[in-house]
């Protein structure tokens, strides 16, 4: 079954800037109450304070959490009852052709109890990936708790203010600074995912946006693929046609848009192993093929070209990139001025002085237009919705 990429991307990019929306108004909630605890002076009266505000902080966080999560269900029910649904219909062409019964979306009682089991998982996982948060601690280089994270992080700021270590413009930079290079992560999924996004470094627990993105995916690559192996029994045959897209990563290139068997789509194209269909990051689909009657998507001369053209490099600021190169680093710009804006906003919030925002504002500013400039370069959309999402 193959359905609306485009749809499916803007309700995964939805469900994973709610998430994105937690992590900032968490890391904003801890910036305020920092501002505040520079305002107490005595010790004791501090040690006091810090205990009430990790209870209204942990208030505050399981309200916005709650919020993010019962959007996210809605979210979930759109991109199933939606974008799936559409790509379910589009199927019936086929089942006309070979004159074969065709079941409607909201009749197929097999299907629906798939999707409701799916879509709970799917949910699960993302509650689970939000119970198990925290930050790395970046002087120590561990995951640290969100609760001890907080006390760490005031403690820290306001011993440093309070003995004259560092004046508070500095503290707060600092605080910002780490929290924001850390971020909200998770390990929900221990290391599992880590030797195959960067093999021979240091394993590191993913932020929650990144392993929101890789739930829902999974999540509608579950059900996609249960739908296609649906339409091939009821449609008798043992083909497979699986999509092409010109930014596929290099081991993908080579056998992406060609018809397969189910026993070829594991030993060729890696089904249900990381690094294959269906896999780590992987936006491929496959759908039923009926010999006779399918007509192939994509030609061995289309693929062809768009292997030929993949291997193809061009120079930017020095460095050379092939299509699937300059859209990880697309990627990685995004994430970069998602950071530096985080940054801008918390330390507004922190109430730093006027020269470090400004700084800071045009570090943000030369991160866009280089973002926009290596997009036009390239021929990419840019998506800036992903760092200038929903927050306040």
């Amino acid at each position: 079954m193959f359905i609306d990429d485009e749809n499916t991307e803007a309700v995964s990019e939805r469900i994973v800037q709610l998430l994105r929306d937690v992590e900032m108004s968490t890391m904003d909630d801890i910036v305020r109450r920092i501002k505040l605890s520079s305002e107490i002076t005595r010790t004791a009266d501090y040690q006091l304070w810090r205990l009430n505000q990790l209870s209204a902080f942990r208030r505050n966080y399981e309200k916005i959490l709650k919020e993010a999560l019962n959007l996210t269900d809605e979210e979930l029910r759109k991109l199933y009852d939606d974008v799936i649904a559409k790509g379910y219909a589009r199927d019936q062409k086929i089942y006309d052709a070979a004159g074969v019964e065709f079941i409607p979306f909201e009749d197929n009682e097999p299907l629906q109890q798939l999707i409701e089991a799916v879509k709970k998982q799917t949910y699960d996982t993302i509650v689970n990936i939000t119970a198990t948060t925290g930050f790395i601690d970046v002087g120590r280089g561990v995951e640290t708790p969100l609760n001890q994270y907080f006390l760490d992080t005031m403690d820290k700021t306001h011993l440093a203010v309070s003995t004259g270590t560092m004046s508070y413009d500095q503290a707060i930079k600092k605080a910002v600074t780490d929290m924001v290079r850390s971020g909200m992560r998770t390990d929900e999924n221990g290391d599992q995912w880590i030797e195959y996004e960067n093999p021979g470094k240091k394993p590191w627990h993913n932020r929650i946006d990144v392993a929101t993105r890789r739930a829902v995916m999974t999540g509608v690559a579950q059900v996609t693929g249960k739908i296609s192996e649906q339409n091939a029994e009821k449609l008798e045959t043992e083909y497979y046609e699986v999509s092409a897209h010109a930014t596929a990563r290099p081991s993908h290139m080579q056998w992406q848009g060609r018809v397969y068997t189910m026993d070829q789509l594991k030993r060729v194209c890696g089904l249900g192993t990381g690094p294959g269909l269906l896999g780590w990051n992987c936006y491929h689909h496959y759908d039923a093929f009926l010999p006779g009657i399918s007509v192939r998507k994509y030609s061995e001369e289309y693929l062809a070209e768009m292997r030929k053209k993949s291997k193809e490099k061009k120079e930017y600021d020095g460095k050379k990139y092939t299509l699937y190169e300059a859209t990880q680093r697309q990627r990685q710009l995004e994430t970069q001025m998602r950071a530096q804006r985080q940054k801008v906003e918390l330390l507004k919030t922190g109430g730093a002085s006027k020269q470090d925002i400004a700084a800071e504002k045009t570090k943000l500013t030369g991160l866009y237009n280089k973002y926009r400039d290596f997009s036009k370069y390239f021929g990419l959309p840019e998506q800036i919705n992903r760092v200038y999402y929903r927050w306040k």
